[in-house]
């Protein structure tokens, strides 16, 4: 039997627009392949398999492991990103040059043995900008040792303006600072790319003398790459072995020793460890998930001076890699299964200073590195070390570099000196946000279901026969097994599986039966039970004594030998749960998507199954219907008929304004001819209603600021509705408030509006958690 763990859908609002990273193409042109890396290593990673052996379950923090390196490094291409290896195209002619230079020299011929490096990228291609820096570091490092070498990106298949793209280039946390051109006219797109057959972008391409030297995604090149294409006797062997190659037997070896580990050739696995650390040509990323080995084994084993052992040694074998001191610190100090007087603090100590040294001229690292110093030193007791780290944490953050930019530039222009002596009022104390600036906070009401109005009555229902024969056959480590189920009540079972021992990963972290309880709060007489699908039975009590992991849920175990019972409930992955009445499963699916039918009907005393499928048969029967008409009405759209489009809208208008997914989709159509004609504020008129409409959606609001996102010209004359989406998502709540003022900030700054762009820049100060614990460290 073979479970798997699909990663929780709830998306974090920051995650969705921040860095503008993940923007959708939903309007009409050119639709690209490219997708973020980012997320499909995520992806990749949530299906993490829960074999049901005990050598399968040592074995995947290793297997978990070996993804790291990909997530942390530079973000890579899917495979068809890149050229095909089949294509025989070897030169790029001259003629397909960009028509528009908007920085650096303007490349007219190639000049001769000149390397010429050229990036596609476009404005709302998220890992395009993410490859940025990359490109930048390589731009700096070639200039300061005078290489004949030009980095050119080139922006393609984009709709904005070109006198749009510096700006926007300028609001990135990296400027670019090398040759920036535009393919207004198409000649870069049909006389290189697709010649090349490169569908997705960001795509490199470098060019000596016309001839290609090498193509693929920015990420895989390197400065030493680019200074060996410099030579008179390049060669492709020059370039060395290919990254891919390297890292694919890198990642084969790590599994061998893992395998080694995993058998207890102890001995064979040590030599074949220290080989493959002393191995020069291997990337540290690998180096890392292969020194994590031996401290797995230790902490499976509760050996925990080996471990201490084992981590030390891991961060003296790589001692200037940033990403291996703090992946050492994590596993000291995050991970739950290592008591507290067993934790290796001093090495702990030992990194995260090596780790403030390695990140000085990164703010955002040594931000975070000092905040988790301070937690070590106010553990301690420790309290002016520990206010002293909370101040440079706050130094460091990027809502203060924020602050200090935005100051920057109004002392710049004598005509914002008013704004600049808000600021200076506000940061002193002697002036405050106005009360009419901030959102006024918007409750979320989760309508509460009729309370029961009878005494739950025991089931006699064959299907309740069956679930408790199952639950009786599962071994139950934290309360009983229910005796009977109600006919006339809900009963919940949360499906779980407990993390293995290591370091706390939110990713991967779920409490049993956490989002049910968030979900079920309103209903009155409902029972939830939660049943552990792990072949360790002794794990589950360990992780459940884990304050993190705590729950007051009856809790069972199911391995294997539990199998006739689990395919009653027809359990293909996790997260799953139920929702049972009178022994029958009316629902099943994540927590976090349980339906409003469930919390509003099910739990009602007169509820009737037989009469509610039929009645939810037919709102997915007319749900099913409108979806296929909004398709049609889309393609009508997208084919210049836009009357046509909104007479099919029309006759399942009350349908539509029911459903604020389906309104969305319809919203999407609407925008399509005002955005055609380059209407952007009736594009924004749209999006403004939607706000109206439903203000208390946060999903609704996310879903604007991905649309207005999706262009620049279009996020520039739309900026109040932007404002307006974020403040109503900072009106319901969020965790990351911060970051939408800090948005809300920039738009402000856009439009002008300095003073409004301060206030703003001091709520994302006041909201952000680093402020707050530099506050409440001063007071202690």
């Amino acid at each position: 039997m073979q479970l798997f763990y699909r990663e929780p859908t709830h998306k974090k609002g920051h995650d969705l627009w921040t860095k503008k990273m993940h923007r959708p193409k939903i309007l009409p042109g050119k639709r690209e392949e490219s997708a973020s890396e980012y997320l499909r290593q995520k992806r990749r990673m949530s299906r993490i398999m829960v074999m049901f052996s005990p050598k399968s379950f040592f074995a995947l923090p290793f297997l978990f492991a070996l993804s790291v390196p990909t997530i942390c490094a530079a973000p890579q291409p899917p495979a068809k990103a890149t050229a095909s290896a089949t294509q025989t195209l070897t030169r790029l002619p001259a003629s397909g040059l960009p028509a528009t230079w908007l920085q650096g020299a303007p490349v007219k011929q190639w000049e001769q043995d000149k390397v010429y490096v050229f990036e596609f990228w476009a404005t709302w291609c998220g890992p395009c900008l993410a490859a940025i820096p990359h490109l930048e570091s390589i731009h700096k490092k070639v200039t300061q040792e005078g290489l004949p070498v030009q980095i050119v990106g080139v922006n393609v298949r984009d709709k904005t303006s070109p006198e749009k793209l510096l700006p926007f280039l300028g609001r990135q946390r990296t400027k670019p600072t090398y040759t920036i051109a535009v393919d207004t006219e198409q000649t870069v797109d049909s006389q290189w790319l697709k010649p090349l057959k490169a569908i997705g972008i960001p795509f490199t391409v470098a060019v000596k003398n016309g001839e290609i030297l090498w193509k693929g995604h920015p990420a895989r090149l390197t400065v030493d790459m680019v200074k060996a294409m410099t030579l008179a006797d390049f060669t492709a062997e020059s370039l060395g072995k290919d990254p891919a190659l390297i890292e694919a037997e890198a990642k084969k070896r790590v599994q061998a020793i893992a395998k080694l580990y995993a058998d207890n050739k102890l001995e064979e696995a040590e030599a074949a460890l220290l080989r493959f650390v002393a191995d020069s040509s291997i990337p540290s990323d690998f180096k890392i998930s292969a020194l994590e080995i031996p401290c797995y084994k230790a902490l499976y084993a509760k050996d925990f001076a080996k471990l201490n052992a084992c981590l030390r040694r891991q961060a003296e074998a790589i001692p200037n890699d940033y990403r291996n001191r703090i992946l050492v610190t994590n596993f000291i100090l995050t991970t739950d299964d290592i008591p507290e007087d067993q934790r290796d603090i001093a090495l702990a100590l030992e990194c995260l200073k090596q780790a403030d040294i390695l990140s000085k001229n990164q703010r955002g690292q040594r931000s975070s590195v000092q905040s988790r110093l301070a937690e070590i030193y106010e553990a301690r007791g420790e309290h002016d070390a520990a206010l002293d780290a909370r101040k440079k944490a706050w130094e460091f953050s990027h809502e203060n570099a924020h602050l200090e930019r935005l100051r920057e530039t109004l002392s710049k222009a004598p005509q914002h000196a008013d704004a600049l002596k808000l600021l200076d009022d506000l940061l002193a104390g002697k002036a405050s946000v106005p009360e009419d600036f901030l959102p006024k906070r918007i409750p979320v009401e989760i309508p509460v279901p009729a309370a029961t109005s009878a005494p739950l009555i025991p089931s006699q229902s064959a299907e309740s026969a069956q679930v408790l024969e199952a639950l009786r056959s599962l071994k139950w480590i934290q309360g009983n097994c229910p005796e009977t189920l109600p006919q006339n009540g809900l009963v919940f079972i949360d499906f779980w599986a407990p993390p293995p021992p290591g370091p706390y990963n939110r990713l991967t972290m779920r409490r049993p039966a956490a989002w049910l309880d968030e979900k079920t709060k309103c209903i009155s007489d409902t029972t939830t039970y939660v049943i552990a699908l792990t072949p360790d039975h002794a794990r589950v009590s360990d992780v459940l004594a884990f304050p993190r992991y705590a729950t007051t849920h009856a809790v069972a175990v199911a391995d294997s030998t539990h199998a006739p019972a689990l395919k009653l409930f027809n359990i293909r992955e996790l997260p799953t749960s139920l929702a049972l009445r009178d022994g029958k499963i009316i629902w099943s699916g994540n927590a976090q998507t349980l339906p409003e039918w469930v919390v509003q009907e099910a739990s009602k005393p007169d509820y009737d199954h037989t009469r509610a499928e039929a009645l939810r048969a037919e709102k997915q029967k007319e749900f099913t219907k409108t979806l296929k008409i909004i398709g049609e009405a889309r393609k009508l759209s997208y084919d210049g008929k836009f009357e046509a489009a909104r007479e099919r809208l029309e006759s399942v208008r009350p349908t539509l304004e029911r459903d604020p997914t389906l309104e969305l989709l319809t919203q999407e159509i609407f925008m399509v001819e005002p955005y055609t004609h380059k209407n952007f504020e009736a594009v924004g008129s749209i999006c403004e209603a939607m706000l109206n409409k439903y203000p208390t959606l946060r999903g609704v609001a996310e879903h604007q600021i991905k649309l207005l996102n999706s262009n620049v010209d279009l996020h520039a004359a739309t900026l109040p509705v932007l404002i307006h989406a974020c403040k109503n998502i900072i009106a319901t709540g969020t965790p990351y408030e911060s970051a939408y003022w800090e948005f809300i900030a920039q738009y402000y700054e856009e439009a002008g509006q300095m003073n409004e762009a301060v206030y703003a820049a001091i709520m994302a100060r006041n909201s952000a958690e680093k402020f707050q614990a530099l506050q409440a460290a001063e007071k202690r």
